[in-house]
């Protein structure tokens, strides 16, 4: 997969984001800009010939949604002609983010009132 069709495929059509930006974990380094000021020869490499491997993580942002996650990407020779396969809906919606907040747990386990608290001086 080139990094175009990461942020077109993927990014833009799969996951509805407007305008994205995505930065290597692994390398440092900006692979998608939403100013469009990452060079055309960058766009058309593909993801391993920047450094983008099988188990790299990609910070994706999109700040007109205000909205980010953690994309972690994992290679593949199985699915044939597909580039790409949404795994997120086989983890049920007990792992699901929303928002990008975590939701509170519907069961808190209450402190014994005769409980010791640290005290800091």
């Amino acid at each position: 997969m080139t990094v175009n069709g990461l942020k077109n495929e993927v990014l833009i059509k799969d996951m509805s984001l407007t305008s994205p930006s995505a930065c290597c974990n692994k390398t440092g380094k900006i692979i998608i800009c939403d100013e469009d000021s990452i060079p055309e020869e960058i766009m058309r490499k593909t993801l391993a010939d920047i450094g983008v491997t099988s188990g790299s993580f990609l910070d994706i942002d999109d700040f007109f949604q205000q909205f980010n996650l953690v994309l972690c990407l994992h290679h593949s020779d199985e699915l044939g002609e597909l580039e790409f396969e949404d795994i997120s809906s086989s983890y049920g919606e007990d792992h699901m983010v929303s928002s990008g907040k975590r939701g509170a747990a519907d069961t808190i386990d209450e402190v014994a009132h005769d409980a010791k608290r640290l005290r800091v001086e």
